[in-house]
């Protein structure tokens, strides 16, 4: 009888051994899971452009913040005008679909625009002017003319995208004195953002 259920045992075992393999090698091909928002955005370059990365907002250890991500602002020398905010987030949704003529990344292109109005009484500006503009591969890109109070003018472009489920949206502003710099430092910043979260 002990010789019989050895027997059955030294049978069982190879078949027990092999479906393990398929298994441990099926795990090991899983994605990682994606990175927290701020973790991500502090894994970018310490500098873009010449601009220096400050420190990473995490908007979702925030009370209500769920699905708000984080953002990370980038600043020219001192003295200099300008800033560049990256940020990630999803707005607790899942499935987004990275087409940037999509109706995901469409819808929060009119959300980043509406509180671009939204802020026009409080930081004393008008918003002039509003276009597309050429994007990097994977985004969609706008840009604004915003004319503060005494004059002065900006240049404000947004762009939306989706990396890994998760919205991906820059925006800049810079003085309007040469035309077209903040639509290609736009894009600058947008092809190193992408680069450093690993593409889409």
């Amino acid at each position: 009888m002990l010789r019989l259920l050895a027997a059955l045992l030294l049978l069982a075992l190879p078949a027990t051994a092999q479906d393990a393999r398929p298994a441990r090698a099926a795990a090991s091909t899983l994605p990682a899971a994606p990175l927290a928002p701020a973790a991500a955005l502090a894994g970018l370059p310490e500098q873009l452009a010449g601009w220096q990365r400050g420190t990473v907002t995490d908007f979702e250890a925030r009370s209500g913040g769920a699905g708000l991500g984080a953002g990370v602002e980038y600043r020219p020398g001192p003295a200099q005008p300008g800033v560049a905010t990256i940020y990630l987030y999803d707005r607790g949704r899942h499935g987004l679909l990275p087409d940037p003529a999509g109706p995901d990344i469409g819808a929060e292109m009119a959300t980043a625009l509406q509180e671009v109005d939204s802020l026009a009484g409080i930081r004393r500006y008008q918003v002039a002017e509003r276009h597309p503009i050429p994007a990097p591969a994977g985004l969609r890109c706008e840009t604004q003319t915003l004319v503060f109070e005494g004059g002065i003018r900006a240049e404000s472009p947004v762009c939306l995208g989706v990396v890994r489920d998760r919205f991906l949206k820059l925006r800049l502003t810079l003085p309007a004195s040469q035309p077209g710099a903040a639509e290609a430092l736009a894009g600058q910043f947008a092809d190193a953002a992408l680069a450093g979260l690993g593409g889409w």
